[in-house]
Formats: structure tokens, sequence, C-alpha cells
């Protein structure tokens, strides 16, 4: 695998607006951290982005239809779940991080 060397910028809601505008729209991602947990990532050609709140923390969804409700709206028809992988998560592993695309090619595509 890849390692994933993508950083994630924050976009808030308003922006995510713009960024649904654009053509092709960016690919979204939803995260699923531990149980019922759900960060929404998108991926576009340049850049990786994380959706935050006004005060730029991550948007903790608590289900998927949650962010489903958010995204249909504005024109986003599908997303790919993923998994937090280990590496995320181990302090001082030797384990690289898996890439974005290995995990959108990996992970389970839904609609919205």
């Amino acid at each position: 695998m890849t390692p994933r060397t993508d950083t994630l910028e924050n976009v808030t809601q308003h922006q995510l607006r713009s960024l649904a505008h654009r053509d092709p729209k960016p690919e979204v991602e939803l995260c699923s951290c531990r149980a019922g947990v759900y960060l929404v990532h998108l991926h576009d050609e340049q850049k990786s982005y994380q959706l935050v709140d006004n005060h730029q923390q991550p948007i903790h969804f608590h289900a998927i239809e949650e962010a489903k409700d958010l995204l249909r709206p504005m024109g986003f028809t599908h997303g790919i779940l993923t998994f937090i992988d280990d590496s995320d998560e181990m302090i001082g592993s030797e384990m690289a991080r898996v890439s974005s695309e290995d995990a959108l090619k990996n992970g389970t595509r839904i609609g919205f």
C-alpha cells in the first residue's frame, strides 16, 4: 500500500457549498472512526479536506444518515465508507498510514 502523504485542509459547511458546485465534484469519504462516529473527508485532484465547524473542529456525525442529510441537498449522490486504520491511532508505530487512494479504492460505496 502507498503511504498516506496527504494532509487534510479544513472546510466549513459554507465552503463545502462552493466545492459542491465544482465539476467534477470532490469525492466524499465517510470515515468511520469508532462505533457510531463518522467524519467527512473530501478529495479532489489537488487537495483533501475535512469537514469542520465554525471553530475549526471536525464535525462528528453519529450516524451515516446525518452525513447524508447534509450532503444530499448539496448535490452529492454517493460516497465511500472507509474505516480508520490501526496506524492512525498507534503512537510510535512503524506502520505507514494507508494512502487516501488505497482507502477509497478499498472502501464501500454508499448512495445518498
